[in-house]
């Protein structure tokens, strides 16, 4: 080798020491070069954690280097340039999921719960000829040619109007709106509510039975409303006692609480640790939903006006002129309601999960499939599920898109989700049970 091809040799190797060095130093303070501006700009990071790790994914068709670890399917994409990126995620037999991310110029991008659905959904056939169905627990009530079946047993009634939270006993309604309580352990046996309800009163003068709500920690307790007042019913014990004098015209139940609202007036009694609290009002209350936490309650007027009371201390806050639907989240601090073929969520407290949103934020979501939307839920904490006409679909909540999802089934009259298993009954009466991945 001549003494020119040593020196050339040389030289390169420093050449490339220095340029390798460069390029590691400025990796190390997180910054790149812009090549299009000609400037030194600070990068940026993408996590991605998915419910199924990817076979494969891409930023702007290209696979690109990333960190991860055995033991979560989340994936960093670490030192990229602050410019929007396609990212594309696959993996055999799910949908693939697709999102368009501007990354931050020093920050990170995250988005942690990307769930990837099954391409292809099987389910199982429960029954056939089905006009409407019933969820208790383990146990499926049918109704089938006008008769409700609970394990091949015709049971007294023609619909459901309360079930308990142990699934062991409900309350049914006549062809004359007459309701009966019945224990599923002694189907046979019914007992008439408005003879019982009447026989614990003795004298007292307190209205006629109109709603039965079961108690959620007390099974044996059945709440009664009346054009009177509000009573608690002890099946046990068989005692009668007042739980309120608001003549309701409205009201719901959950875990947390009881709300009940007549014109004037909205109460709200929590089950746990106490702080009940009531709001005038002087609205024609027409639905009413307390979230989990029993401290916001939401009620459309006769008006279809959707509102939300907060506390007793603040007027009803007006959320929409024209609401369809309406539904809280699971963890109460956020309210989806379906207004003019539009989702919406309104946040009720701050929200940083995978963006931030302040109090007061409203996002709404625009899917891309046609149809008319109704029968809305939430899937899961950041999935929503609802009718498109007749297909059963799955969208994510996201201010990014688009908005990923899937259509589980085609031809569907209705559909309940019970734990990890979807219950859906088809518009031929088919009733099939969906298990959840």
């Amino acid at each position: 080798m001549t003494l020119g091809k040593r020196k050339g040799l040389f030289w390169g190797a420093v050449a490339v020491f220095f340029i390798v060095g460069i390029y590691l130093t400025l990796t190390g303070l997180g910054l790149a070069i812009n090549w299009r501006e000609l400037k030194l700009v600070p990068t940026g990071s993408v996590y991605l954690r998915f419910s199924e790790k990817p076979n494969l994914i891409t930023l702007n068709g290209k696979e690109r280097p990333h960190s991860s670890n055995w033991f979560e399917s989340g994936l960093l994409f670490r030192n990229l340039l602050p410019e929007t990126y396609v990212v594309l995620a696959k993996s055999e037999k799910f949908v693939p999921w697709s999102k368009s991310l501007l990354v931050p110029a020093g920050g990170v991008l995250a988005r942690n719960n990307i769930r990837l659905f099954p391409l292809e959904s099987t389910s199982t056939l429960i029954a056939t000829s089905t006009e409407s169905f019933w969820v208790l627990g383990d146990e499926i009530i049918l109704k089938r040619a006008g008769t409700l079946k609970f394990r091949q047993l015709e049971l007294r009634g023609k619909e459901i109007i309360s079930q308990n939270f142990e699934g062991n006993e409900v309350v049914v309604e006549d062809k004359n709106k007459k309701p009966f309580l019945i224990n599923l352990d002694t189907p046979e046996t019914s007992i008439n509510l408005n003879l019982w309800f009447s026989e614990l009163l003795g004298n007292k003068l307190a209205g006629t039975p109109q709603k039965f709500f079961f108690h959620p920690f007390s099974p044996k307790k059945l709440f009664i409303e009346t054009d009177k007042g509000i009573f608690i019913a002890d099946e046990k014990k068989n005692e009668l006692e007042i739980f309120s004098n608001l003549k309701s015209t409205i009201s719901t139940l959950n875990d947390s609480g009881f709300a009940a609202a007549d014109t004037k007036k909205i109460e709200i009694t929590k089950f746990l640790f106490g702080g009940n609290w009531s709001a005038s009002t002087s609205l024609k209350i027409a639905d009413l939903k307390l979230n989990s936490n029993a401290n916001l309650v939401a009620g459309l007027d006769d008006q279809e006006k959707l509102w939300i009371f907060k506390n007793s201390t603040s007027t009803p806050e007006l959320i929409e002129n024209k609401a369809e639907e309406y539904v809280w989240s699971p963890e109460g601090d956020r309210l989806l309601f379906l207004s003019r073929n539009l989702l919406h969520v309104l946040y009720l407290d701050k929200w940083e999960e995978d963006f931030r949103k302040n109090i007061g934020d409203r996002l709404t979501l625009a899917p891309e499939h046609e149809g008319r939307i109704h029968k809305i839920s939430w899937f899961d904490n950041n999935h929503l599920i609802g009718l498109w006409d007749d297909e059963l679909r799955v969208i994510e909540v996201d201010e990014l898109l688009p908005l990923n999802g899937t259509l589980l089934v085609e031809g569907v009259k209705d559909y309940k989700q019970f734990g990890n298993l979807l219950f859906y009954l088809s518009i031929n009466g088919e009733l099939r049970q969906m298990e959840l991945e």
